[in-house]
């Protein structure tokens, strides 16, 4: 608190949020715990959560990565950004008095920073790229941590509800509307995945505010995802508009208390025979909530010697080394043929220094866009939508499993086919035990929504491609940041050799300062992968295959 800004923030959150957690690292917050957090940055496309000062997962770290894979998850409702999901300290580096930790540590809250994607600006995103896909990528990550925010760490364990409709929307006084709604748990990565055993839905007043519940109808207790249904009654109701609000639950009770997860609304309007229609005043009544369904929590302003000291390292600097500056990897002299077999899609790629690549792949139907004019160059990959291309690139025979492999990738998964051939295959591989636990998730896991890497996407391509590994020993390594030894080095060298990769000059962004005498290049191999980039790492791949 050395910052009268940074005095500032903490002053209000800690007036808004009470100390819910005990002062040791050990201590776990209670399942009723109130209050997010999230302080966003740029850039890298993650959600970053607690800790950040050390690899072992916080004492609440199975919500707190619950949320985080919510945050993320794109078949989420509300969407999520698609963004990597992870502790600091495993995906970035360690971070010491930032905000998350602080916002945990002290009030025992779940805390995010979403470090959001790169238009090329680094740290200054355009106005217009902050508007049309900042915004868009992270609206919902953020309605959903409003909906969970007064009990986040009961209420993540809940179902989404999505869609919620009533038909019609707008009845005349005493006709009937039809509301209905799905309730799921079935998004990507969720930790406390479940069949539903109940939804209910309620009028002007919700839950927590004292509303009274009234049971929908539904198919409970055999499926993750069911479709429910209830006729509202409007003959009590005042006219003017009304908002229904919806719930569901998982069949599991946590603490005596029920799974009832996050509200999703729709509106009803009803109306006169003819007139005006006034604010409704009254609502519909039914039998009341029992207490213990919804914990009510009260958030009591912090008495001044309760508000934590923290040092100037509070709002973490993060380098520019986050997301690289696009560099060329081509190598001088390689062949490139020009496609000629199709037009070009996309609006977004003509004069990318990777055009060849991006066309070359899109043609034989190897990559797609975002959207149907629009291949985002300067987006990231997920792991699921990188083993689609390099499957397809390298014509990796397509394996039909026995079973599941991954616990995180079922066969509901648009990229299950492409991730299991790419398994059988040895091509890719999962993450550890150790990777899988901090994220809430069993063993082995794969974790399809997370960004790729550089060195990640290098080994890819390099075992897809059958190339002869090439191991660096002693002095011989090429990249200054890829020493011998280290994860991607074997994979990294033979890519180098092979004429598929090459790095960014050291001394300048985003690599690092020059090491005397051999001021070799970087090559940021734990840097998310542009697509761009990846294209033309597959598109190398594929052209100088052996």
């Amino acid at each position: 608190m050395s910052e009268p800004e940074t005095q500032a923030i903490v002053n209000k959150v800690s007036s808004l949020i009470p100390i819910q957690r005990g002062p040791n690292i050990t201590d776990t917050a209670p399942l009723t715990t109130t209050g997010v957090l999230e302080d966003m940055h740029s850039y890298g496309s993650m959600n970053l959560y607690p800790w950040g000062q050390i690899s072992n997962p916080a004492p609440n770290s199975a919500d707190i990565a619950n949320i985080g894979q919510h945050m993320s998850a794109s078949n989420a409702y509300p969407s999520g950004n698609n963004y990597q999901s992870c502790q600091p300290s495993l995906c970035l580096y360690s971070v010491s008095g930032d905000s998350i930790d602080w916002a945990y540590g002290v009030l025992g809250i779940p805390a995010y920073t979403p470090e959001v994607s790169d238009d090329g600006g680094g740290f200054f995103p355009a106005y217009s790229y902050s508007q049309n896909t900042i915004w868009p990528e992270n609206k919902g990550q953020l309605l959903y941590l409003a909906k969970i925010a007064r009990t986040p760490y009961l209420t993540n364990r809940g179902p989404d509800v999505n869609p919620v409709a009533t038909t019609p929307m707008t009845v005349t006084q005493g006709t009937p509307s039809n509301l209905s709604a799905t309730i799921n748990y079935a998004w990507t990565g969720n930790a406390y995945a479940q069949n539903v055993a109940a939804a209910e839905y309620y009028v002007d007043t919700p839950p927590w505010a004292g509303g009274a519940a009234i049971a929908m109808n539904g198919s409970f207790g055999g499926s993750q995802t069911v479709n429910v249904t209830a006729t509202v009654s409007t003959g009590s109701l005042s006219v003017g508009r009304h908002i229904l609000f919806v719930r569901g639950r998982g069949v599991t009770d946590y603490q005596n208390l029920h799974s009832w997860g996050p509200i999703t609304a729709a509106f009803l309007d009803v109306t006169p025979a003819g007139g005006a229609t006034p604010t409704p005043t009254n609502t519909q009544t039914a039998t009341p909530v029992p207490a213990t369904d919804t914990p009510t929590v009260t958030s009591t302003a912090v008495p001044a010697t309760s508000t934590p000291v923290i040092t100037a390292t509070n709002t973490p600097v993060i380098t520019a080394t986050n997301t690289p500056v696009i560099t060329s990897t081509a190598t001088p002299g390689t062949p490139s043929p020009t496609p000629t077999d199709c037009a070009n899609s996309f609006v977004d790629v003509n004069g990318n220094v990777f055009y060849h690549a991006i066309h070359y792949l899109n043609c034989r139907g190897v990559v797609n866009g975002t959207d149907a004019t629009h291949y985002s160059p300067s987006g990231t990959a997920s792991r699921g939508q990188f083993a689609k291309v390099v499957v397809l690139g390298f014509g990796t025979p397509l394996y039909t499993p026995a079973t599941q492999d991954f616990v995180d990738v079922p066969p509901s998964y648009f990229a299950y086919a492409f991730i299991e051939s790419g398994f059988h295959a040895g091509i890719l591989s999962g993450f550890d035990r150790a990777t899988c636990t901090s994220r809430g998730l069993g063993f082995p896991c794969y974790l399809p929504n997370q960004a790729i890497t550089r060195g990640q996407l290098t080994k890819l391509v390099v075992n897809a491609g059958g190339y002869t590994l090439i191991t660096p020993t002693g002095g011989g390594q090429d990249f200054q940041d890829v020493p011998p030894g280290s994860t991607f080095a074997t994979s990294i060298e033979t890519a180098y050799h092979n004429g598929l990769i090459s790095g960014y000059p050291c001394g300048t962004p985003p690599a690092g300062v020059c090491v005397p005498t051999r001021n070799l290049p970087y090559f940021l191999p734990n840097n998310n992968i542009r697509r761009d980039e990846m294209a033309q790492i597959v598109y190398e791949g594929i052209i100088h295959r052996p």
